[in-house]
């Protein structure tokens, strides 16, 4: 049996989470809460819940609120088709796509509204942001992305 030399480079290097311990698993969920600690001051965890693949972490800053979902998967197809699941769930269109967050990224924002939605996908790793501010979601996704790649 020949395998393609691309689809083994990217089988050899592909980052599975899934494949590791629970443990391991759990470090990076831990190493995104104490990023987004060290960058966000002002942001406090309020709580946080368990998924099956997965969490959820509640963050809140005076009257501002976000929440960031964080699930894996077996590999970045599985994680893709989630990703694209999600996007024709949502009853809206996404107001655009951004390209310089993790791999794919949709920004869903109602107009007249400062809060908005995030659906990235980051290799194996789906991750859904909810913010009050748009820019609060932004910058969430940003540093989970930066902790992802640590």
């Amino acid at each position: 049996m020949k395998i393609p030399f691309a689809l083994l480079i990217t089988l050899l290097c592909s980052f599975n989470f899934i494949e590791m311990p629970l443990q391991d698993r759990q470090d990076i969920f831990e190493r995104v809460r104490r990023y987004i600690e060290e960058k966000e001051p002002a942001w406090k965890l309020d709580r946080k819940e368990d998924l099956n693949d997965g969490q959820v972490f509640h963050w809140k800053s005076d009257k501002q609120r976000a929440t960031i979902s964080i699930e894996t998967f077996s590999s970045e197809e599985e994680s893709r088709t989630h990703l694209l699941k999600n996007v024709t769930r949502v009853p809206v269109p996404y107001q655009s796509k951004i390209n310089d967050l993790g791999d794919e990224a949709f920004l869903y924002q109602s107009k007249g509204s400062d809060a908005c939605s995030l659906l990235i996908r980051k290799g194996t790793a789906y991750i859904q942001v909810n913010a009050d501010e748009c820019a609060n979601a932004e910058q969430f996704a940003k540093h989970i992305i930066a902790s992802i790649d640590e």
